[in-house]
């Protein structure tokens, strides 16, 4: 029930703040969503599968103080200083995913607010597609998210400095950040049909046949340790065609209404147009490794997606 409010409370700010334009109330509103999603994940009581095992980690992990060389070996360095840090106020979990929920939430709203014209629309796809897996399941991997969606505005300006320092921020809450640092290759890439075609198929071929390759380029222990984990996760071909479909085809058709019939130089989707496409192409041939990536581009192909549905909607009345 509690879920089902905010849902319907969300769709309701969208319908009078992005649709009807209204202005009466809408800072006010923003804030209570942000209000709401804080609290909602920070007051939860032991939901989300990841969740018991940051539970159990936590009880693990050394105080501040108590923090050496050797507590890095198994662990991301800024989550482990971060989850330390916090048991020196208070060593009780619950206080942990309080902050966090915090740090997170306030964090994506900003980002959210600066990049899109529809923030309440971008927030009701947040609530009804990524809250839950960002606040409750992959809760190290979600706040590098954040910091790289942060960055996006050094990548966007083309100041590399801070871009790298801030993906660099990244790989220390989480090892898969790594991929953060090749994203700009792509910028320079043009998209095409062929590429993504090629892409797909060297990713399969990868996946499938080489992977002993990749298991000797991983970085650090934990990286290694993760390819171990999801190296054989892969679909069977019935699997694969639907992933390439929802993933691959769909995304393909999107950019060529955007950019044929709709005419639109969407300035959140031509520089990444090639980067989410590698990534799909990823987990094509990998669905945990290539998904563990899209994690990082998901919300900018949100951004991307609720644009132009506002503009297809524009499109469709004035032809009315």
């Amino acid at each position: 029930m509690l879920y089902l409010m905010v849902f319907l409370f969300s769709a309701f700010c969208v319908y009078q703040y992005d649709i009807k334009k209204k202005k009466a109330y809408q800072v006010l509103s923003y804030r209570l969503l942000l209000l709401i999603a804080i609290g909602v994940a920070g007051c939860r009581c032991v939901v989300g599968g990841d969740t018991v095992r940051y539970m159990r980690y936590f009880e693990e992990y050394p105080s501040l103080f108590e923090v050496n060389i050797f507590s890095y070996a198994l662990f991301d360095p800024l989550w482990l200083l971060l989850n330390s840090a916090i048991k020196i106020i208070w060593d009780d979990f619950f206080f942990f995913q309080f902050v966090h929920a915090i740090l997170l939430n306030i964090l994506l709203f900003y980002l959210i607010k600066k990049y899109s014209g529809y923030k309440f629309t971008v927030v009701f796809f947040y609530f009804s597609y990524l809250y839950l897996y960002y606040n409750m399941e992959i809760l190290r991997e979600a706040l590098a998210i954040a910091i790289f969606l942060y960055a996006l505005r050094f990548y966007k300006s083309g100041n590399w400095g801070k871009y790298y320092l801030m993906v660099f921020v990244c790989f220390l809450f989480h090892s898969s950040a790594v991929v953060t640092f090749f994203i700009p290759l792509f910028r320079y890439v043009r998209y095409s049909f062929f590429k993504v075609f090629l892409l797909v198929l060297i990713s399969i071929v990868i996946f499938n046949y080489l992977s002993p390759v990749l298991e000797v380029l991983m970085m650090n222990p934990m990286m290694v340790q993760k390819f171990e984990l999801y190296k054989d996760a892969s679909l069977n071909t019935n699997a694969k065609i639907l992933h390439i479909l929802i993933y691959v085809f769909i995304p393909m058709l999107v950019i060529y209404i955007n950019n044929t019939k709709l005419k639109n130089s969407n300035s959140w989707g031509n520089e990444f147009y090639m980067t989410y496409f590698f990534f799909a192409s990823l987990s094509v041939g990998n669905t945990a490794i290539g998904n563990r990536f899209m994690n990082y581009i998901i919300p900018v192909l949100l951004l991307y997606y609720v644009e132009f549905l506002f503009l297809a909607l524009k499109c469709c009345y004035f032809k009315k």
